[in-house]
Parts: C-alpha cells; sequence; structure tokens
C-alpha cells in the first residue's frame, strides 16, 4: 500500500457467539444474517451457538484523517463512523420478516492494522455477543468483546 488513496481488499471476520434461542416470545425461527447494500446473506459458518462472516471489505486511507475509510456494500454509515450491520429475522404470524439489527462499529480500527491485516494476509476479527437485554436478539450498537478487532488466522485457527 504505498499511495494513501490507493485501495486495498481487507478480509473481516465477525464471530457472534452467544446466539439467543431460536424462539422468543412471539417470535420464532431466529435468524442472524450480514447486511450487503439492502439484502440479508447467512453466515460463512454456524452451529447453534455461534454465527462466523467472513467478507471483503474494500478499503482506502482517508486523507484528512489517516484513518481507514471502508468503502462497498458491506459498509454502512459516513466516512469515519463506518459500521457492519448484522441482521436478526424471526417468523411471526408465519411471516418472516427483519427484526432488527446489530451495529458492529468499525471505527476503532487504526490504519496500522489495516495495512498488516493485507500485507500480511491476516483477517480483522471481531467478537460480539448475539444476546441482549433479557436473553433477546442484540439490536443497535454492540461492544466490541475481547478488546475488539484482531489480527487472526485467516483459517480461523489460532
Amino acid at each position: 500500500m504505498s499511495k494513501p488513496e490507493s485501495e486495498s481488499l481487507v478480509q473481516l471476520r465477525v464471530v457472534c457467539e452467544p446466539l439467543p434461542p431460536k424462539e422468543c416470545g412471539e417470535l420464532t425461527e431466529i435468524e442472524i444474517g450480514i447486511q450487503k447494500g439492502e439484502a440479508s446473506c447467512p453466515p460463512t459458518r454456524q452451529s447453534t451457538e455461534r454465527a462466523e462472516f467472513e467478507i471483503s471489505v474494500r478499503v482506502r486511507r482517508d486523507p484528512k484523517t489517516g484513518g481507514p475509510n471502508f468503502l462497498g456494500e458491506w459498509a454502512h454509515g459516513k466516512p469515519g463512523e463506518r459500521f457492519l450491520y448484522l441482521t436478526w429475522t424471526a417468523c411471526q404470524g408465519g411471516l418472516r420478516e427483519r427484526y432488527g439489527r446489530m451495529k458492529v462499529p468499525l471505527t476503532s480500527i487504526p490504519w496500522e492494522i489495516v495495512e498488516r491485516a493485507v500485507a500480511e494476509t491476516r483477517v480483522l476479527e471481531a467478537r460480539v455477543s448475539g444476546i441482549g437485554r433479557h436473553g433477546k436478539p442484540a439490536c443497535a450498537t454492540v461492544p466490541l468483546l475481547d478488546g475488539g478487532w484482531q489480527l487472526a488466522d485467516p483459517t480461523g485457527r489460532e
């Protein structure tokens, strides 16, 4: 990444664990996805307790702030305030509808860690809890667990 204005691709992995129960009040068949544009895409890997999402995001260094500016359909929000959306859908009254969304902030990722991830072919990984208050699916902006975004092995093994 020689020029600040050049674009690169960086791999992001979001691990959502634990997941809420499949039923919560009138909501049944609760599922999680990641939002790309207006569409919700399924997890890359999933078990009953955990969902993982792996995506490639375009990134360019912001010449004003020096920080990363994440671009494309996965990145939501204004420059400097970017985030990913994890989406919840559920059945209610026999119809599947979007129940809510979880914001996973990208703002704490410094440019230096983006450069390392690209140069070393590593993944930037963040962990979040899928369970919010009262045991329901987490919505709104969620805290990043385990110290936030970390460099991780691309295979998912430590």
